[in-house]
């Protein structure tokens, strides 16, 4: 059974996600351009509501499958592989299905009540059954993942990015060409009778963005019928002499209170996570509310150019929370979500050698997942900061209004850009040594943290949105610190803080300048697209030759990320 080493699989992965997001991209920006600030914060809405499901059901579900397979694996004991994949199928099958109904049940209470959103009530019923579909879909990335391989797991989310494109725009399309007919017709736009086109757009929004909702949900059921067959196809590797070979005959049940014990804990810190998003969209509507009310002329004066588009003061709120969600923290994500797939690398390689007890191979695999990291993440975060502006111009030319909203919050949040992308994989190493308690513990305190000071800031007329900003960064930089100091304390490894954080810091503010002279030189002589991508290939050659000077990407240091 052939296995993928650290730097193929990261590879793969890293691959599938460059694609996947830049089929996000595809998806998003028209969305965001059809929905606008209001329509996104329906949307985002959502996600808000679905994304704590979500992870208590399934986000535990890749890691500790990864673990006890590779950990298997690591001892032959195949039988045992395959009857842990069979009793996870069964078992996370029918809790999906539980949540997913839960969620449906719960959609109102939760929307009206504590989200203060109720028109996002159809954007939550659409996607709850990506609960159970994502479910079966993580048992399966999981299950290979332990084997190390990422192959299904790449498959799967490209196949995920590409349907999504199909069916979320069209459904999204379909949604306000029917709306847009009725008004024309009849005056209503789905049962509301409307008195002009602008109240018209914002009577379809809730429908579009439940429409978009659908199709991603549609999109995850079609890609994970096909990997599913394609399983079947395929399979796993594991010969039958190799089944032969395992004379280990332990029960299911053990195998599944096993599964569970490892799910809980990693699924508790996953929820916590999520509940960031979920911080924000309960407090930040309602501190908005309130700064407006302490300061209606700032408010007046601030936004003029949002309200001569016809959004009034009481939907203001939702229209800074939607273009912070939707285009701040869409360009905010992408960094981490990409470095992120280190972490799946390493948690079957770090659970290999913690089974065996090879120590320097456990502060190896450390090493080589804060280099590759660290590398990635810090010029990323510092190109971020210098072109913010620019880049959501670029991504959302349609949406200047909400440009305008967001550019400076993506600014604060770039420091906390680089806590969460090095967090991460600092999770992974703690869940994969068994101590996937020790994250619930930090997000806990950082998500205190957030909201302490969400509330606090938000509600300052002066500062208003940008408060969510400087929390998210002060509570990633906790999470960061501390999740650091554990994974340290409990590995004993030894790390080089000047080639993983300050040697790579030097060479991206080092290469950022070099990226903004360019840009300042030729971005008024040629357009946006070719400036920034001219300035950023500079300032990337400019970043590796300095890194390359400063001893950081040396040949034996490149050596280390070629881990079996």
């Amino acid at each position: 059974m052939k296995k993928q080493g650290f730097i193929l699989s990261s590879g793969i992965l890293i691959g599938s996600v460059i694609i996947t997001k830049i089929l996000g991209m595809m998806f998003k920006i028209p969305l965001t351009n059809i929905l606008g600030g209001t329509g996104t914060g329906y949307y985002s809405c959502a996600y808000a509501v679905f994304m704590p499901m979500f992870a208590v059901c399934v986000s535990g579900i890749p890691a500790s499958m990864s673990r006890i397979i590779s950990e298997y694996s690591a001892l032959k004991k195949y039988a045992c592989i395959r009857r842990t994949k069979r009793i996870a199928m069964l078992f996370f099958s029918f809790a999906g299905a539980i949540f997913t109904l839960l969620t449906v049940l719960l959609a109102y209470p939760i929307c009206k009540f504590i989200m203060n959103e109720p028109a996002s009530l159809w954007s939550v019923i659409a996607i709850a059954p990506c609960i159970i579909i994502g479910a079966v879909a993580s048992v399966e990335r999981g299950y290979y993942e332990g084997l190390r391989n990422m192959t299904p797991t790449a498959l799967n989310e490209i196949m995920e990015g590409i349907f999504k494109i199909v069916f979320g725009l069209w459904f999204a399309y379909k949604a306000l060409s029917i709306a847009n007919e009725s008004f024309a017709e009849t005056g209503k736009v789905f049962g509301k009778i409307c008195h002009s086109t602008t109240e018209a757009s914002n009577a379809s929004l809730p429908y579009v963005s439940a429409g978009a909702v659908l199709g991603v949900t549609v999109a995850n059921c079609v890609a994970l019928i096909i990997i599913l067959i394609a399983d079947r196809i395929r399979g796993d590797g594991i010969s039958r002499e190799m089944m032969r070979s395992d004379d280990s005959n332990e029960r299911m049940r053990h195998l599944l209170l096993r599964l569970v014990r490892l799910c809980i804990p990693i699924a508790i810190s996953s929820v916590i996570t999520t509940l960031t998003s979920m911080v924000d969209l309960i407090t930040i509507n309602r501190c908005l509310e309130v700064a407006i009310k302490t300061d209606k002329d700032y408010f007046l004066r601030k936004f003029s150019g949002v309200i001569l588009t016809g959004t009034s003061l009481k939907m203001l709120p939702n229209f800074i929370y939607g273009s912070y969600s939707g285009l701040a923290i869409t360009v905010f994500s992408l960094v981490p979500s990409l470095t992120a797939m280190f972490s799946k690398s390493a948690v079957p390689l770090v659970s290999e050698n913690y089974a065996i007890q090879d120590k320097k191979a456990v502060s190896k695999s450390i090493n080589a997942v804060l280099f590759a990291t660290s590398v990635i993440i810090i010029p990323s975060a510092l190109g971020i900061f210098i072109f913010s502006e620019e880049i959501l111009t670029l991504l959302f030319s349609r949406r200047q209004q909400e440009i305008l909203c967001s550019y400076e919050i993506l600014k604060i949040m770039c420091p906390g850009m680089v806590f969460s992308g090095l967090s991460v994989p600092l999770f992974s190493i703690l869940q994969g040594i068994g101590n996937a308690n020790i994250p619930v513990i930090i997000m806990l305190t950082g998500c205190a943290v957030k909201m302490i000071l969400n509330v606090i800031l938000v509600s300052i007329p002066e500062i208003n949105i940008l408060g969510a900003g400087i929390a998210s960064t002060v509570c990633y930089g906790i999470i960061f610190i501390a999740s650091l100091y554990f994974v340290l304390k409990q590995t004993k490894a030894e790390i080089s803080f000047d080639k993983l954080f300050y040697k790579p810091f030097f060479a991206g503010v080092l290469c950022c300048t070099v990226a903004k002279a360019i840009f300042d030189l030729i971005g008024a002589r040629i357009n946006l697209v070719t400036s920034i991508g001219v300035s950023i290939i500079s300032g990337g050659i400019i970043y590796i030759f300095t890194l390359y000077l400063l001893s950081v990407l040396t040949k034996n240091e490149l050596k280390t990320l070629f881990l079996k």
